[in-house]
């Protein structure tokens, strides 16, 4: 068994809990194109729920709504309502530089799989303000 894990550096995380637990440091995620209410990242997984109408969906626009956001109209359906709230420009979308990647390997298998894997130094510190600003030009 295998159990992935990520930190943002964005958000001011390294992931040190991670390196506390002997998670392995795998590198950096792709950049990756998210929304957000204001400098609130939203995660995909909340509007996946509402878009599909899955369990927890009405958890997800009360969520949104506690943002400060508008909620859905009486008989908006809620992908309508997503699309609204990014068309009035409640919700931005926001490039963000990669996330740093960790992995747990749980079993004997996974352990004996994780060997062939790049096993990176843990990183100590964030890059400083220029750098993420230059590495979030680039991803542009």
């Amino acid at each position: 068994m295998l159990i992935h894990a990520a930190s943002d550096p964005e958000a001011g995380h390294v992931g040190r809990v991670y390196a506390a637990l002997s998670g392995a440091h795998r590198g950096i995620s792709r950049p990756r194109i998210v929304l957000r209410a204001g400098d609130r990242t939203i995660s995909e997984r909340t509007f996946s729920k509402i878009r599909l109408g899955e369990r927890g969906m009405d958890g997800a626009i009360t969520q949104i709504v506690g943002l400060g956001l508008p909620g859905p109209g009486l008989r908006e359906q809620p992908e309508t309502w997503l699309r609204r709230l990014q068309t009035e420009g409640l919700l931005t979308r926001h490039r963000t530089a990669g996330l740093f990647t960790y992995c747990f390997e749980l079993t004997r298998s996974a352990r004996r799989n994780g060997r062939t894997l790049p096993r990176l130094p843990y990183p100590k510190t964030l890059p400083d303000v220029r750098c993420r600003s230059q590495a979030l030009a680039l991803c542009t």
